[in-house]
This record gives C-alpha cells, sequence and structure tokens, in this order.
C-alpha cells in the first residue's frame, strides 16, 4: 500500500500544477496523518515544529532528514513541509518538562496535549519550513499509522 501511495502523489506532480515542485524523487518523501489544530497551523505559520510521540522506536524517530518533504492529510492530502531540522529525543535521558518548557510555543499544543505524553518514551521534532496547501488528493490509506515514511 505504501508504494501505491508514492504513486499516487507522484501521479499528483503530474497532473497539478501546485504539486510538481514539490515530488522530487531525490528527497525522501513522508506521509503524516494531522489532526486539527495542528495541520492548520502548520500551512498558516503559527506551528513551526511537528512532534511526534511513541512508546517504542517508530517512524518517524531516526528516519527524518532535513530536507526531507512530509505530505500532510486529515482526510485526503491538502499540503506538504520541508524539514528543515530534525531532532530525535529518548524521553529517558532528556525529561519531558524540558523539551516542553524548549519547544512548546512552535509545537503550538496546550496542557491537555503534554499531559497525554507523559508516558511517552521518544519524540521526533522536525523544524518546518516552506509549508505549503496543495490541492487535496485523496490516498488509499486505510491502517492506523499516523507516520509512513514512503521512500
Amino acid at each position: 500500500m505504501d508504494r501505491a501511495i508514492l504513486d499516487i502523489l507522484i501521479q499528483a506532480a503530474r497532473t497539478h500544477t501546485d504539486w510538481a515542485k514539490h515530488v522530487e524523487t531525490d528527497r525522501q518523501i513522508h506521509l503524516a496523518v494531522m489532526n486539527e489544530p495542528f495541520l492548520s497551523g502548520v500551512l498558516t505559520g503559527k506551528k513551526t515544529i511537528e512532534s511526534r510521540f511513541s512508546m517504542r522506536k517508530v517512524s518517524p524517530y531516526k528516519k527524518v532528514r532535513p530536507k526531507d518533504l512530509i505530505f500532510m492529510k486529515n482526510g485526503p492530502v491538502v499540503g506538504m513541509f520541508e524539514a528543515e531540522w530534525v531532532r530525535d529525543v529518548d524521553l529517558s535521558s532528556e525529561p519531558i518538562d524540558l523539551v516542553k518548557a524548549t519547544y512548546a510555543s512552535k509545537i503550538g499544543a496546550g496542557e491537555t496535549f503534554w499531559n497525554t505524553k507523559k508516558d511517552k518514551r521518544y519524540l521526533t521534532l522536525i523544524g518546518v519550513t516552506n509549508a505549503v496547501s496543495l490541492t487535496p488528493v485523496a490516498v488509499p490509506k486505510t491502517d492506523r499509522r499516523a507516520w509512513i515514511t514512503l521512500s
């Protein structure tokens, strides 16, 4: 299924002029499932760091590099951004309260969000740059993964 999703993104680049410059085969491509208000926050520039917490070392932990392209969906794919920088954190070595104090304003999440992350062990922080809205394109993703590394 991951290859089918990548093929759809590549096809979208061929048929939608706003997609064309964003699907490059020499960059790694990711698909992120995002909830509101976080997706809109990235597109409006209010959210400048994407964060992904997990119990295990799963994508995007240690999978994202600067310059990678991250396509965002909540339903169809509606936007993308480029990873400006990436920081993978083992939360057993760095307390979540320190992460919160350092990055909370740029992650754009409230206290409820942080309370749900206290038991997590791993974190990927991604600096957001060059975020753009795209013509919505549906992709056949039906599993529970919130992040897929496609290439």
